[in-house]
């Protein structure tokens, strides 16, 4: 927008105290200016209005009306400031130049051992993209880019040749490192008990003499204070293992994995009806996961995988109550099991949570588990991502002895991050569970009120046709009308889904046989 057309637009509203420029001391560069002086006079306008508004402008404490001026006078105005703003400008020293990066910390990688080592940490997903890294810019960074990143500083792990080891592009690959990962939760899932296994840098020395002497973890380097100096509070590592079969994997040396969904009752505030939830056909549903099972109908499935057996065994399954509470009481849905489907957790909970509102009876699970009954999966939605903890992940004893900080500065640090990060959560939530209740407290004496109040005339309402569905955020979702889940549309056959990708896309697996094949013939051409 050019300048006339701005004072035209702005100038009617304008109406501003001018005071007359100070003169400077005499050390200082800038020279006082007349704030008026190069006003013109403009067409319409007589010298003694110019003069006018000259000396106004000039005079001490005098409020100009700038509504009184002309286009032109505003205009020629605009540029005066302009100007002096310029000039003061060019009067401010230019900013110090930025301290140099520091050089990277070089080390040869020929002259450390290397050994392989098992992690266990913990992590909050709420600020995560989920755990896997994809390789790809992201809104949210993955849980397993952040780890590799500490990995890279720390150097703990080489880098790639030339590359930058502070980035995460300078991670060798999960194969040159000997990285194993035993879960993969989702965004926004946390986990207490996330396992890795990694080949690391070592102070393991070559002598057999010195070799002899050497503690391998006493006088091993500190992998769980180096690693929790780097990575951000939200990311914990409790201990490490030193010795893990030589052929370890995190994924397929696990033997059970230990999840945890975390509830209130009631789910939804006490105004929103339906809300509570029956603990007890909740806990009889529970109860029908347990065994081995086909757990089709309770995943999201993934084509590009070409999954065909939905096989799983659950070891455990049950409601468990954590403590009573001010506003409403804590439960969590505990569940073991050898290994689990994409999603299934959350679907499992979203079925328990009809159950508990009434929606379906507990023998729902049943069902569902039944492919004669359900031979396809019926559309229904899952349960929210925040609330699910990847508990733990069990390996068998004898494979990996868990070394936990020893040192007392480590032990302090791990505890005092851990501690303010549940301060700050716990004083949240004494703060909410008060504000529930000042106005749980309010709408009580309104709605007794509200009845005592004989002259109150209550209109009928028609009540729309619809529920309110719990998925586990504390949010009501309104829906339409409730249609039982047997009635409800189905999913194609997982062989219909599956042909159809392939159809589409291609089977991956023969496209990274044709790849690795053509790698190894390019090797073989160069040689």
């Amino acid at each position: 927008m050019s300048l006339s057309r701005l004072a035209a637009r702005w100038f009617p509203r304008l109406s501003q105290k001018i005071s007359p420029p100070t003169t400077p001391p005499p050390t200082s560069r800038i020279q006082p200016r007349p704030v008026m002086d190069t006003i013109p006079q403009s067409v319409g306008q007589s010298a003694e209005t110019a003069t006018a508004i000259t000396t106004a402008s000039t005079a001490t404490n005098t409020t100009v009306n700038y509504t009184t001026w002309d286009t032109a006078s505003l205009i020629s105005r605009i540029q005066t400031l302009e100007s002096s703003l310029a000039e003061a400008r060019s009067l401010i020293p230019a900013p110090k130049p930025g301290q140099p990066r520091r050089p990277l910390r070089q080390i040869d990688s020929s002259k450390h051992t290397t050994r392989l080592i098992a992690i266990k940490f913990a992590y909050l997903g709420q600020h995560y993209g989920g755990y896997e890294f994809h390789g790809n810019d992201t809104s949210l960074p993955t849980v397993e880019e952040t780890l590799f990143l500490a990995l890279l500083k720390s150097r703990l792990v080489t880098a790639l040749p030339g590359a930058d080891p502070e980035s995460i592009t300078a991670w060798p690959g999960d194969e040159a490192a000997s990285y194993s990962k035993c879960g993969r939760t989702d965004k926004g899932v946390s986990a207490f008990g996330q396992v890795v296994g990694v080949r690391v840098r070592s102070t393991r020395p070559t002598d057999p003499e010195k070799l002899a002497e050497w503690d391998e973890v006493r006088d091993e380097m500190p992998y769980t204070q180096i690693l929790n100096r780097l990575l951000p509070h939200s990311i914990r590592v409790l201990s490490w293992a030193p010795n893990p079969p030589a052929d370890f994997s995190a994924r397929f040396n696990c033997r059970a994995r230990h999840y945890r969904y975390f509830f209130t009752n009631p789910m939804l505030s006490p105004q929103t009806p339906n809300g509570k939830l029956d603990i007890e056909a909740m806990k009889l549903a529970a109860s029908y996961f347990i065994g081995d099972h086909d757990f089709r109908n309770f995943c999201k499935l993934d084509a590009s995988k070409q999954i065909e057996n939905f096989n799983r065994v659950i070891l455990h399954a049950s409601i468990e109550k954590v403590e009573d509470g001010a506003v409403a009481d804590s439960y969590y849905f505990d569940l073991r099991g050898s290994a689990f489907l994409w999603h299934q957790v959350r679907h499992m909970m979203a079925v328990l949570f009809l159950v508990g509102q009434g929606h379906e009876a507990p023998e729902v699970v049943k069902e569902m588990l039944d492919l004669n009954i359900y031979p396809t999966k019926p559309a229904y939605e899952m349960a929210d991502d925040r609330p699910l903890v990847l508990w733990d992940c069990v390996f068998p004893e004898e494979e990996l002895k868990w070394v936990a900080a020893d040192e007392e500065g480590v032990r302090g640090a791990l505890a005092d991050t851990t501690w303010m990060g549940w301060h700050e959560k716990k004083i949240d939530l004494i703060l909410a569970e008060g504000l529930v209740g000042l106005v749980e407290e309010v709408l009580n004496k309104r709605d007794a009120q509200q009845q005592a109040d004989f002259r109150t005339v209550k209109k009928r309402v028609r009540q729309k046709e619809g529920h309110v569905l719990i998925l586990g955020s504390g949010e009501p979702v309104q829906r339409g009308k409730y249609v039982k889940m047997v009635e409800r549309k189905r999913m194609r056959p997982v062989g219909e889904i599956n042909k159809a990708y392939l159809e589409r896309k291609g089977d991956w697996r023969e496209k990274r046989e044709r790849k690795r094949k053509a790698q190894e013939e390019a090797e073989r051409m160069e040689e």
